[in-house]
C-alpha cells in the first residue's frame, strides 16, 4: 500500500551541491518509519549524477525500484560503518532511501544528520569513458532499456534474473579499456 504523509520538513539543514560533489555523500536531513527510510535533498543527488534526477512515481513508495523510477547505488553510512546497496527514489526537493531491498532496512538504520557515502561518487572517482550508445542485446527484467546500466540510474538485470548482454559504443577512436567498475558484489 502507498502511504500519505503530511509535507516533509527536514531536521537538520542540507549543505550545498557543491559539499556533494566534493565528498561524494548524501546527507540524511530526516527519517521515516523510525530510522528505516530516510529523506535527502535531491539537489545534493543530481549534483552527484550530473543531473536533475529522475521523475518520481508511486511506483517506488515501497522502496521497489520498478521500471526507470529510482536509483540502486552502494553506499556506507559512515555513523553506523554498515554499508552496502540503497535504493533511492522519489522527486525534488526531497527523495528517500533505504538498504536495498527495502526487507533489509530496520529501525535505527538511518538518523537525521547521518551521511551516506557514495562509494561509487567518491572523489576523486577516473572519468569514465564518453559513450555513444548502449545497445541491449538479450532480453531485461521490466524491459528497461540499455542506457538503465549507467551508475545513478537504476540498473539492470537480465529477464527473468537470467543472462544480460549489453553492448556499449564508446566516442571518439579507440579506446584502451583497462578495467570495468560495477556495483556488484565481488561473487556475481
Amino acid at each position: 500500500p502507498v502511504h500519505r504523509a503530511e509535507p516533509f520538513m527536514p531536521a537538520v539543514e542540507e549543505e550545498g551541491r557543491e559539499a556533494a560533489v566534493e565528498g561524494g555523500t548524501l546527507r540524511v536531513v530526516g527519517v521515516e518509519h523510525d530510522g528505516a527510510v530516510f529523506r535527502f535533498g535531491m539537489a545534493r543527488l543530481g549534483a552527484l549524477l550530473g543531473s536533475e534526477g529522475w521523475t518520481s512515481g508511486d511506483e517506488a513508495a515501497d522502496g521497489v525500484v520498478k521500471g526507470g523510477q529510482g536509483a540502486s547505488l552502494r553506499a556506507r553510512n559512515i555513523r553506523t560503518g554498515k554499508e552496502g546497496a540503497v535504493v533511492l527514489w522519489g522527486g525534488a526537493p526531497y527523495g528517500q532511501g533505504c538498504w536495498n531491498p527495502r526487507g533489509y532496512a530496520t529501525a535505527g538504520d538511518w538518523a537525521a544528520g547521518d551521511e551516506a557515502e557514495l562509494l561509487d561518487y567518491m572523489q576523486p572517482a577516473p572519468a569514465p569513458l564518453p559513450v555513444a550508445s548502449y545497445t541491449r542485446n538479450s532480453g531485461a527484467g521490466w524491459n528497461l532499456d540499455a542506457s538503465h546500466i549507467r551508475f545513478g540510474r537504476c540498473g539492470l538485470v537480465g529477464d527473468f534474473w537470467k543472462e544480460l548482454e549489453v553492448e556499449f559504443v564508446l566516442e571518439g577512436g579507440a579506446h584502451a579499456v583497462g578495467g570495468v567498475r560495477t556495483d556488484s558484489p565481488a561473487d556475481l
